[in-house]
């Protein structure tokens, strides 16, 4: 779905024949002349393959530049202000309400949250269907609640400052009472410090989770028990479980069947390629993110690596065996954005290693990119009109960022 700011979104359809060599320059096109159509009159996949193919032509300074990319033109003009954003406003609060923020406001105002904070944590609140249970707290208790917690947990790490973060992005934490909070972590801590948990790891997973404060502990426990017992027999163990949720802490508080199936929906559909549930169990433990990251993007991404092998651009030997090795040891890669892997395949035709830009950052890999596309090859003034677009266009889809 389209951002909110668009008014209106269309497509420039961009044609250019550039004989670089034996034609004259033509004066450089208008805007106004580029014929334009819906933006809905082509796929995003293939606008995308478009802009790519596109990419990797003008960047190696090909004779006929661009022929037929799509780019997404945004109109961020707005009657609310300038560059289509609205001015910011404070929300308007109901005279209970605003006591109870200015109340907190004070408290806690050498805490690091700002009455604006405050303010919008209970405009949320109010528009919700909470809206009766917060304005029935009463500020005395919310700081009760705070300070008891932060106190318990001050040798753990926990500060004040922390824990306030935590409550404005779970308002719900500001009713809970310590004890209840302090039950739902240390029942967790508990039931795993033999397998090495401890108050401060969980506490720093839980600023990140915040779920995880309000969680009843058994059913966190029941979670990454679950997750454990379902892999067993392919080698998954406790503590391979437990050390990917301090990882990636959304783990904790998803069901085990969701992770499972996200698994095996990826392994099943390798499975004639050579991958294996104990070898992309393996990788995952490696890359938590890929235990709950949609199958059918991780198989879309692990598509695109596929096309770059057969194309040489990968440092590993022909054969989807050697592809899936690949894989399992760098799973980082399949758990990318699928416009960072397109950035890497254009990057990849650019210098004298097509390998080396996998593994590089990908502000590393947008540099090589910008420079080559304003300072490839090509005299003529269309083609460097047609680089311009096209770096241009990258940015709009996304690919390129704003720096």
């Amino acid at each position: 779905m389209l951002p909110r700011h668009f008014r209106r979104c269309r497509a420039l359809q961009v044609g250019f024949a550039v004989e670089v060599e034996s034609r004259a320059v033509e004066a450089q096109p208008s805007r106004s002349h580029i014929p334009s159509t819906r933006f809905a009159a082509r796929p995003a996949a293939s606008r995308s393959k478009s802009l790519r193919e596109a990419a990797i032509r003008a960047t190696l300074g090909h004779r006929t530049a661009f022929a037929g990319f799509v780019a997404e033109e945004r109109d961020r003009e707005s009657p609310s202000g300038e560059n289509g954003r609205a001015a910011t406003q404070e929300p308007e609060l109901e005279p209970r309400a605003e006591r109870l923020v200015s109340a907190l406001a004070e408290h806690f105002s050498n805490d690091g949250v700002s009455i604006a904070d405050w303010r919008r944590v209970a405009a949320k609140a109010v528009a919700s269907t909470s809206r009766d249970r917060f304005l029935r707290l009463k500020p005395e208790v919310a700081v009760a609640h705070v300070d008891g917690i932060a106190e318990h947990f001050a040798s753990d790490g926990l500060t004040k400052r922390q824990y306030l973060q935590v409550a404005l992005k779970r308002p719900a934490l500001l009713h809970l009472k310590p004890e209840t909070v302090i039950g739902n972590v240390s029942g967790v801590v508990q039931r795993f410090a033999k397998d090495g948990l401890t108050t401060q790891t969980y506490l720093r997973a839980a600023f990140r989770q915040p779920g995880m404060f309000t969680q009843d502990p058994q059913t966190i426990i029941t979670n990454i028990e679950g997750l454990a017992r379902h892999f067993e027999s392919d080698g998954l163990t406790l503590h391979d479980c437990l050390d990917s949720a301090l990882k990636q802490p959304t783990l904790f508080i998803q069901k085990p069947e969701t992770l499972a199936s996200n698994i095996e929906a990826v392994v099943q559909h390798f499975a004639r390629d050579g991958l294996t549930a104990r070898e992309y169990l393996r990788a995952a433990v490696k890359q938590p993110s890929l235990f709950y990251q949609k199958p059918q993007t991780l198989i879309d991404h692990i598509n695109i690596l596929a096309a770059m092998h057969e194309k040489k651009l990968l440092p590993i030997p022909p054969g989807k065996n050697a592809l899936m090795e690949f894989i399992v040891k760098h799973p980082v890669l399949i758990s990318l954005a699928g416009n960072n892997l397109h950035l890497r395949e254009i990057a990849a035709h650019l210098g004298d290693d097509p390998t080396a830009p996998m593994f590089k950052t990908r502000e590393y890999v947008e540099d090589i990119i910008r420079h080559a596309l304003r300072h490839g090859d090509g005299t003529s003034e269309k083609v460097s009109h047609a680089r311009r677009l096209l770096l241009n266009a990258l940015k709009h889809e996304g690919y390129l960022k704003e720096r």
